[in-house]
């Protein structure tokens, strides 16, 4: 909540899954008689080049393992951000997501019938030419 008088900051992340425009809105609510405000938002994604990273690992020596979650970050030990919304099935992922000139973390997580996540992998890094 933000009092009178008072500002804030809000940052929205553009990343569009392909290329071309994208036009959303922003709505902001409040108890100003001019609520709620409406905030345009466009841009344009541009194509990534191609690059992508392949992904392997050793599947999981532990009982009632059912996947796998991959996880990616831009600095070193993390935070990590989760690329697939359903569990892997199988011990490899492609990121097809990645900028060049840009260094990348990755590290993976396994997922048992409970739906308990294990801790994070090892870390590995991959740098897009």
């Amino acid at each position: 909540m933000i009092g009178v008088g008072q500002s804030g900051t809000l940052e929205i992340q553009f990343a569009p899954p392909s290329a071309g425009t994208v036009t959303g809105s922003l709505m902001l609510g409040s108890n100003a008689e001019t609520s709620p405000l409406q905030i345009d938002l466009s841009g344009t994604g541009v194509s990534q080049g191609g690059h992508s990273v392949g992904l392997t690992w050793d599947a999981s020596v532990s009982s009632g393992v059912t996947g796998y979650f991959v996880y990616r970050g831009v600095a070193n030990g993390g935070p990590y951000t989760k690329l697939n919304s359903t569990q892997l099935a199988a011990e490899a992922f492609t990121d097809s997501s990645v900028t060049a000139g840009q260094e990348y973390f990755y590290v993976v997580t396994a997922i048992d019938s409970s739906d308990v996540e294990s801790a994070y992998s090892n870390q590995v890094s991959a740098t897009i030419p």
